[in-house]
């Protein structure tokens, strides 16, 4: 068979062949495209899952992990997001032919960083919503996610603060959380807790688009007890690291905590039915003490919030609290 695509040189024939074949095309980048569209309904999922299109496409996607041209292994992504929505038998191919830790390397290996191209933040943000469909499978898909991504990569990717992959790992890490205690105890420690501060600056910076960050958010701060370590985390002078456990070190607020408490006030109150933790109400009422030592009560500026004062947001957050 003729490859006719230069995209295609260094992809080897028993690759080239199926996908040929399924997508009826001899072009490689047009044949993920028609693959990608067959895979947008649930008959095109099934249909492809059985002649068995996905370990093909993993295939190809380990073999353009080192290749200096991204642009099959950003189609290849965006194929396999789409065969693992809602699909079991695809969700399973994927666990059962390493998936994940090919995910994984794809994405520990590219050499991103805060002035990365927008090509790069695309194959970021396809793998995370990749395997984001596979957490939706259940507990040892959440546990495969998880072990091969936390806390490394999933840190890299929090420390580029691009709101189009910090949005999208907080799904990530919301979905591998979801009904796992263990997987909730490893975030609430200190690696974890680093990883959702940074998404937190990101999304105080740039805003939202998803609720992933506000549900992540409540089970950290609400249900497990951890809005403490991650308040005062985010403040200027932060926390530093004890027994693996964070002790604060300062009172220098900033817009951070001020974002983090408006988004559990918001959390709140759409169910004020519901009782808060012992240990989060006493948490307020501890840092409501610390502010009103930095506020400076005689000055005077807008009266509604956000103030753009750090430290009078937050009074004024906790008093509405």
């Amino acid at each position: 068979m003729e490859n006719t695509s230069p995209l295609t040189l260094v992809v080897p024939e028993h690759i080239l062949g199926p996908l040929f074949v399924s997508a009826n095309c001899a072009k490689l980048d047009q044949a993920l495209e028609n693959l990608k569209e067959t895979a947008k309904t649930p008959d095109g999922r099934l249909k492809l899952s059985s002649v068995k299109i996905l370990p093909i496409v993993l295939d190809l996607t380990r073999s353009q992990i080192f290749s200096s041209n991204h642009y099959i292994l950003l189609l290849s992504f965006k194929l396999l997001r789409d065969l693992c929505a809602g699909e079991i038998l695809n969700q399973n191919c994927f666990i059962e032919e390493d998936g994940v830790n090919v995910v994984a390397r794809a994405l520990d290996l590219i050499n991103f960083d805060a002035n990365s191209s927008d090509e790069i933040i695309e194959i970021i943000r396809f793998g995370l919503e990749l395997l984001g469909n596979v957490c939706g499978a259940g507990e040892e898909h959440q546990a495969a996610v998880w072990s091969q991504l936390f806390p490394v990569v999933f840190k890299d990717i929090a420390g580029l603060r691009v709101k189009k992959t910090s949005d999208v790992l907080s799904m990530v890490i919301y979905s591998c959380c979801h009904g796992s205690s263990e997987i909730m105890r490893q975030l609430c420690e200190v690696p974890g807790l680093r990883i959702v501060a940074e998404i937190v600056r990101t999304a105080s910076r740039d805003g939202l688009e998803e609720d992933w960050l506000l549900g992540l958010l409540a089970k950290i701060c609400l249900e497990e007890a951890y809005f403490s370590p991650l308040f005062f985390m985010l403040s200027t002078t932060g926390a530093h690291e004890q027994n693996n456990n964070l002790k604060e070190t300062g009172d220098i607020f900033t817009l951070e905590n001020g974002f983090l408490l408006s988004i559990l006030f918001g959390s709140l109150n759409k169910k004020r039915d519901e009782n808060v933790s012992k240990e989060f109400a006493l948490s307020i009422l501890g840092i409501l003490k610390r502010v009103v030592t930095v506020v400076n009560f005689f000055s005077r500026g807008q009266s509604t919030l956000p103030t753009g004062a750090p430290a009078v947001d937050i009074l004024g957050i906790q008093l509405t609290f």
